[in-house]
């Protein structure tokens, strides 16, 4: 039997060439196995990189696995986590920095400090009805809810002043709040 073995249609005209099965399900074997395998290391380095402070290059194995993956595994951090992959000739290490910014959570609606503040009220707004027993389904006037919220930032800190929503920047501070939790469906208007 040849390498490869020609087919052919009714009408006698070469359609194409087929490894013999035999073949081809030992090459699909074999590729799956090296897909196993490559799977298996990486996973074995990143575990690595996460659970150890540092690797040294003492650690013969260990070090040259993270370093055969190093561009994967720093693509994947890259996208993910932010954190980088501090290597040298002897030591390999994961910088981990706990003010990464994931991007896509970003809302740049809210830009000013004013509309965090609108925002965490709100929140404390609806919390207070929740544990008041007012619950989900009554329903509220906006004028209650900017109310409630000029007289608790009148007990601010120090050197803050208290929203007045008779001033245009406060009101745009409560709307982008509230738009931003609209968006995130927070809110049924």
């Amino acid at each position: 039997m040849q390498e490869h073995e020609i087919l052919a249609t009714s009408t006698g005209v070469e359609a194409e060439y087929q490894e013999p099965s035999s073949t081809a399900g030992r090459n699909n074997r074999l590729a799956t196995s090296r897909q196993r395998t490559y799977t298996a290391e990486l996973m074995k380095a990143h575990v690595a990189l996460m659970e150890r402070e540092v690797i040294l290059s003492k650690e013969v194995d260990l070090f040259r696995l993270v370093h055969r993956h190093y561009y994967t595994l720093q693509s994947w951090h890259d996208q993910n986590t932010g954190w980088r992959i501090q290597r040298s000739a002897t030591v390999m290490r994961l910088v981990r920095q706990l003010s990464a910014t994931t991007p896509g959570y970003v809302y740049d609606r809210l830009r000013e400090p004013r509309d965090f503040a609108c925002l965490t009220w709100i929140l404390w707004f609806a919390e207070s009805r929740q544990l008041s027993g007012r619950g989900n389904e009554q329903q509220f006037l906006l004028s209650q809810l900017a109310e409630q919220i000029q007289e608790q930032s009148l007990s601010g800190i120090e050197g803050e002043t208290a929203f007045d929503f008779r001033r245009p920047a406060d009101r745009y501070s409560i709307q982008r709040a509230l738009q931003y939790l609209g968006d995130l469906g927070a809110c049924n208007w």
